[in-house]
């Protein structure tokens, strides 16, 4: 019913179903093009247990986590290319969806006076004004370039072994670091060309719609070919998906298929990323 208008609108998805569950660390999920959004705004939040430190200093460590499902990001991302992120304030695993998971255990001994709570909310709005109001959208491509990368080459030993070619997908890789290398430049300039701004905008907004295909093999409601929950991993995520599950199964010509697919898909991303002309899709 809002199909259309959300393709057409919506610029990003920030996803917070289960703010505070504990108050131990921060943790998220994202398209990586969000990654340096979040790691800006919580490096300037307040941290709930130590107003001199920030949220940042809480973070649980490491990269930003891809998006997997079990929450209502999976419609924004999975079948409608809108780049999202989760996140939540967590705790020791034990209590969530337990007989202890109440309002009770929260104001005994989660978040008494409600601080994590406060915390997140300051993420979550500061966030949301960035998105709304920076005179170009706070993407970083780049971010999203580099985990691709990483993502391609975790595939390469699976592929190796039953011969299937990766060369299409690297190439189209490559392609697409440099167009974010140089789409990240030309927004960092903060131009004031009106005209040259909301290009960028509109290229930056609807990059991560390319990375749809008409469905993942075994379950066509999946359409992003980057990630999608793991087909035996629960709401766990699978980066590309369509080739990594097929070269578990042994199924050479349904990886070499869908290697076909991603590369022509992220190519068609870089060639978006890099098309400053005709910069928007017609929905």
């Amino acid at each position: 019913m809002h199909e259309h208008d959300i393709l057409k609108h919506a610029v990003a998805y920030l996803n917070v179903d289960m703010a505070v569950s504990g108050n131990k660390k921060l943790e998220a999920s994202a398209t990586h093009s969000l990654d340096r959004l979040f790691f800006d705004v919580a490096s300037i939040v307040p941290a709930p247990d130590d107003p001199e430190r920030t949220l940042i200093d809480r973070w649980g460590g490491g990269d930003m986590k891809t998006l997997g499902s079990g929450s209502d990001y999976t419609a924004f991302l999975d079948r409608y290319g809108i780049a999202s992120l989760d996140m939540s304030y967590v705790g020791d695993y034990g209590v969530y969806h337990s007989a202890y998971d109440s309002f009770h255990w929260m104001v005994t001994e989660a978040d008494p006076e409600f601080l994590c709570h406060q915390a997140m909310a300051r993420l979550w709005l500061v966030m949301t004004v960035r998105l709304a109001s920076r005179p170009i959208l706070p993407f970083y491509m780049t971010g999203q370039a580099s985990m691709l990368l990483k993502q391609v080459d975790e595939l390469s030993d699976a592929a190796a072994a039953v011969g299937v070619d990766l060369t299409p997908l690297k190439v189209a890789s490559a392609k697409f670091v440099e167009a974010s290398r140089v789409i990240d430049q030309d927004a960092s300039k903060n131009e004031d060309d009106r005209r040259k701004v909301n290009s960028i905008n509109r290229r930056l907004a609807y990059a991560e719609r390319s990375f749809l295909g008409s469905g993942l093999p075994g379950r066509t409601w999946f359409k992003h070919l980057l990630q999608a929950p793991g087909y035996y991993l629960g709401y766990g995520s699978r980066a590309f998906p369509g080739i990594a599950e097929a070269l578990d199964g042994g199924d050479v010509i349904v990886a070499a298929k869908q290697v076909k697919v991603a590369s022509n898909a992220v190519a068609a991303a870089a060639n978006f990323l890099s098309d400053a002309i005709n910069p928007a899709p017609c929905y």
